[in-house]
């Protein structure tokens, strides 16, 4: 570019800074092109799973319970916590076994943790879990 302002004849007054802001606007050009994108369902996933591990190994409540819980809630819901936690199918084959896209089996696994956690500590059957006023 530089190069070519000097062939049309362009006058430059000041050469340095021209070249300068045209350096910086390659590199963040360049650099921009190889940003990295992160899926963001990738990482809820991770945090799914350390949630149901949480919530199967608490104390008051068994696996058994939280599966029951599930299953009498929502029955898509219990066929994905199923497939993918009991039997250690990947997303992807949760996702393809079902039917669904891998983002809707994903979000669906998050939203039932949601509402798990929401039952286990805020209702009124389980009084171990209830908070204090």
């Amino acid at each position: 570019e530089f190069y070519k302002k000097m062939l049309d004849g362009e006058q430059i007054l000041m050469p340095k800074h021209l070249l300068m802001t045209m350096a910086k606007r390659r590199a963040a050009d360049y650099y921009r092109s190889f940003t990295p994108t992160e899926d963001l369902d990738d990482h809820i996933a991770i945090c799914d799973e350390k949630a149901l591990r949480e919530l199967e190994n608490d104390d008051s409540f068994e696996y058994e319970q939280i599966m029951q819980l599930i299953a009498e809630s929502d029955d898509t819901a219990y066929r994905i916590f199923y497939l993918h936690f009991h039997c250690g199918h990947t997303l992807e084959k949760t996702a393809r076994e079902l039917s669904m896209s891998e983002s809707t089996v994903k979000s669906k696994i998050y939203r039932t943790i949601k509402k798990l956690r929401k039952q286990l500590t805020e209702g009124e059957e389980n009084a171990f879990f209830r908070r204090s006023k």
